[in-house]
This record gives structure tokens, sequence and C-alpha cells, in this order.
């Protein structure tokens, strides 16, 4: 949805993950938002709300940073001890999640 991938992360970072993406012919859609993955293409609505549909053969959706409390709230009371990591507890970068992750083995 936003206007370009990887915004928050430093300019050498960016590069380099374009130039991976690029090498692999991977088609990056900004400022879009998909309305329906079907079996051969993916529908979504561009920038200026019109619908568009692309071919494809993987689909890898990045949503943004978003907390998800609820996917862990099922799981309460389940065992003595639950912990709650990642975006599950709150949105954050892959680093903040195994840092939580190792906290919570070392209270295990």
């Amino acid at each position: 949805m936003l206007p370009g991938i990887v915004m928050q992360d430093e300019p050498l970072s960016q590069i380099s993950l374009m130039k991976h993406l690029a090498a692999e012919n991977v088609v990056c859609l900004t400022n879009s938002t998909v309305r329906a993955i079907k079996d051969d293409v993916v529908e979504y609505t561009d920038k200026d709300g019109n619908l568009q549909k692309i071919a494809y053969d993987t689909v890898i959706s990045a949503t943004g940073l978003r907390s998800d409390t609820e996917a862990a709230e099922q799981f309460r009371g389940t065992a003595a001890k639950v912990f709650t990591i990642g975006d599950a507890n709150k949105a954050g970068k892959i680093f903040q999640c195994f840092h939580n992750a190792w906290h919570a083995v070392r209270n295990i």
C-alpha cells in the first residue's frame, strides 16, 4: 500500500534487497491493495483505484507492522506458562521477535 518497500530500513539494506529481488525477476506491487488471490491471478487495486490482475507463481504478503494480540489469546489457559512474543505481543522487527523469544525461553 505504501509507495515503496522496506522504507523504514537504512538505505544500504534497501539497495541490497532491491538488487536481489530484481535479479530474481520479483515484481513488487506498491501503492496497491490486494482484493483477491485466485488460482492463477492476484486481483488488486492500483493507486488510482483501478482493478488490476497479475499472474503469479508465488505470493508474499508484507503487511507492515501491526500487532495481532487476538491470535495469542486462543492459547491462554492451555499450559502453565504461555508467552506472547513477536507481533502477537507488539508490532516490531524480526530482531525484536528473536529477543522476545530468547527471554521467553530463559523463563521456562
